[in-house]
């Protein structure tokens, strides 16, 4: 194996579950902002709930990622913040990866090889 290579590991479906974890990061303007990240399941729920209402897909976004680190938060919290607040927080809470860290190249191994 070239010295180029990145360790790869097996994919663990339950432990990656398990890092529904809260996750501080800090918006500039607002300070450190906590959140849990969104599943695919709440994604899903959302584009069900709103499919030709992107607007209120952002809110209920922000929303829910906010609400289990801020207890008593509602919706109608959210919709009353000024709007650049609300942009800003979007902004920062989607471009976050939540469970992965950013990757920057693609890793390919050869086919049939696996590290544990």
């Amino acid at each position: 194996m070239s010295k180029s290579r990145q360790k790869v590991t097996k994919f663990n479906l339950a432990e990656t579950i398990k890092k529904s974890r809260v996750i501080q990061i800090e918006v500039p303007g607002l300070g450190l902002v906590r959140y849990r990240p969104l599943t695919f399941n709440d994604l899903a729920e959302l584009g069900k709930k709103y499919p030709n209402d992107p607007t209120q897909i952002s809110l209920n976004m922000v929303f829910k990622m906010l609400a289990p680190t801020n207890p008593g938060l509602t919706i109608e919290t959210i919709k009353m913040l000024p709007w650049d607040v609300v942009t800003r927080l979007l902004n920062a809470l989607s471009t976050q990866t939540g469970y992965l860290p950013k990757v920057t190249e693609a890793t390919t191994l050869p086919k049939g090889e696996v590290k544990p």
